[in-house]
């Protein structure tokens, strides 16, 4: 076979496989809409073989893509994996379909945050991770460990941090919380606390609601104890209703710390107080 007809035959092969890969593209993403589209009517267990199906589908052209060395298209299919191989886990959670496994969910959510770590999906990753999480709750599995769920949840809270997903970290942070404290949010640690603190700040409003109704109120600075309508903190003067403020400065004479006082004209404490979490 002499160069031009070998040259042929390279571009009709490069020709075939391009076409095979848009070809099991387009019926990954028809398989996918339908899945959606299942998932929404509550036909779980359906709507799982199909987001099943989809994810065969993309795999088979990202090896393609791999293949011809295409990396476009091979972050957008391994985007596209990461968010089928996660649809497939929240519908085979057993609160969702009945006949479902905690196990089989986490273990999906896992393969979806290895998809997004491929192309460096911060989002996706937190997603799947805040899903894992969710897998090992005991107020959702019975054989679930609040400490695992607890680390899972700080992962998905840094990750969302990383790609300044405010609503996403509010809520990792306040399920984090709440998995410190095995799930009991009337009295809780100074730690669950400031973290709560710090989801209610990012806007999350069950986080709010729950510093609200706990037992107890401390400082948001230095975590000394307040009354239940006490604004401004005796020890450090901190107004509860504001962030954290940096620590005062030091004074020019001597070095020491200047006296805070809150506005009452009663005496504070030194400043430079404990920060928040």
């Amino acid at each position: 076979m002499n160069a031009r007809w070998f040259l042929v035959l390279v571009l009709f092969v490069a020709g075939c496989q391009h076409r095979e890969m848009l070809k099991e593209t387009d019926q990954g993403r028809l398989l996918e809409k339908e899945a959606r589209t299942l998932q929404r009517s509550g036909a779980y267990a359906e709507a799982a073989r199909n987001y099943a199906l989809a994810a065969e589908r993309y795999e088979r052209a990202l090896d393609i893509a791999t293949e011809r060395q295409n990396e476009v298209f091979s972050s957008f299919l391994s985007t596209k994996l990461s968010i089928v191989t996660r649809g497939e886990a929240d519908c085979v959670r057993p609160d969702r379909d009945g006949e479902g496994s905690w196990e089989r969910a986490y273990e999906l959510y896992g393969r979806a945050a290895e998809h997004a770590e491929a192309v460096s999906m911060l989002k996706l990753k937190g997603l799947a991770r805040s899903g894992q999480a969710e897998c090992r709750r005991p107020d959702l599995n019975p054989q679930g460990d609040w400490g695992e769920a607890a680390r899972l949840y700080e992962e998905a809270a840094a990750l969302a941090e990383d790609y300044k997903g405010a609503k996403e970290r509010g809520e990792a942070l306040r399920w984090e919380a709440i998995c410190l404290s095995k799930g009991q949010t009337e009295d809780l640690s100074r730690e669950a606390r400031r973290m709560l603190e710090r989801a209610r700040d990012l806007g999350d409003e069950e986080a709010a609601r729950i510093l609200a109704q706990a037992k107890g109120h401390y400082c948001r600075a230095c975590g000394e104890p307040l009354e239940a309508e006490q604004r401004f903190c005796g020890r450090c003067g901190q107004d509860q209703t504001k962030p954290v403020r940096p620590p005062p400065e030091a004074s020019s004479s001597g070095g020491k710390l200047r006296r805070l006082r809150s506005p009452s004209g009663e005496g504070g404490g030194l400043g430079g107080g404990a920060r928040g979490r």
